[in-house]
């Protein structure tokens, strides 16, 4: 048995190659969104199905767990939600930057900039984790 077969849970439909820690609330792996947000100099990871935040690694992909190949895509230079792409997995995340803006919240603000999903709808990348909110986009 693979390392990722082992951390498939019944009942969960992996998506290779991510290997996304889950929520430690709702224990979703590979369905809940998974976004960046930072604020007071530390990093969350937030989980569009339960809402809840969790202290995550600066500059680690949440979709493999790589630290190689990380880096961002952004529609305007002073853009506070940027897609953090990796070059490891071809995935990429949402980063929220409360430090620029106190008003964002995670999952509002994530539906908020469709903007963003467009422009990286068309990339080499594809998107780490799943929205409810964002069903049929």
């Amino acid at each position: 048995m693979s390392d990722d077969e082992s951390a498939v849970r019944p009942g969960v439909i992996p998506e290779p190659p991510f290997v996304i820690s889950p929520d430690p609330v709702a224990l979703f792996e590979r369905r809940a969104a998974r976004l960046r947000f930072l604020a007071e100099g530390a990093r969350y990871a937030a989980c569009a199905t339960c809402c809840t935040l969790w202290n995550e690694v600066r500059i680690k992909c949440l979709a493999c767990g790589s630290t190689k190949g990380i880096g961002y895509r952004a529609l305007g230079d002073a853009a506070v939600i940027k897609a953090e792409v990796c070059d490891e997995c071809h995935g990429w995340t949402k980063i929220l930057y409360a430090t620029r803006d106190t008003a964002l919240e995670p999952i509002a603000d994530d539906v908020a900039s469709l903007g963003l999903d467009a422009a990286m709808a068309g990339s080499d990348w594809r998107r780490a984790g799943f929205n409810p909110f964002l069903i049929g986009f």
